[in-house]
């Protein structure tokens, strides 16, 4: 963590982006090498404008202890391999209070979906759907796994459980299904 705040005090780093687990690291680094946590002076960020995460789920208390640190909006994004990766992200001119990662980049379209397969009503929760120009065709030599990803009109399941307010906002709340990633054998 020290080479990273380093470069964020001296090597003019404008943008910073990372998992949450970054952050809380940064965070954790910054307490012990700190006494006040009013601003992350053990780290001191002059020319930084924009924070940003994604990756993985972001807490509302985390969100809330990096941007008081950082003095600054923590904008949260979404998105997967499948995806080209970004489905959605939070806006600079429009900075979200919460945990959404917002509407979708252009061109993305969104469905959350339930069990049946109907479209969820705003506010409801159900499985994302995504198509867009970024969503790959299709796994490789996987024809069965891409027919039960993918359906007939182009709508990836993601296989996360989302829900969409009546705004737009969009959150992700939890997975359908347990990912394990492992190199075949």
């Amino acid at each position: 963590m020290e080479a990273t705040a380093r470069a964020l005090r001296h090597d003019g780093v404008t943008i910073f982006t990372g998992v949450p687990a970054l952050f809380a690291r940064l965070l954790e680094w910054a307490r012990k090498n700190n006494a006040a946590m009013e601003a992350i002076q053990a780290i001191g960020a002059p020319r930084l404008r924009l924070i940003s995460v994604a990756g993985s789920p972001l807490t509302p208390s985390l969100k809330a202890e990096v941007e008081r640190a950082f003095g600054q909006t923590l904008h949260n994004g979404y998105g997967l391999t499948e995806t080209g990766p970004t489905i959605s992200q939070t806006r600079l001119a429009s900075p979200r209070g919460d945990c959404s990662v917002r509407p979708p980049i252009a061109r993305v379209e969104l469905r959350v979906r339930a069990a049946d397969g109907h479209d969820v009503n705003a506010g409801g929760t159900g499985e994302l759907w995504v198509r867009g120009p970024g969503v790959m065709k299709g796994y490789y030599r996987s024809p069965e796994l891409t027919a039960a990803a993918i359906d007939g009109e182009g709508w990836f399941n993601t296989g996360d459980l989302a829900r969409q307010d009546s705004d737009g906002a969009l959150f992700i709340s939890g997975r359908t299904k347990e990912l394990i990633i492992r190199p075949r054998t």
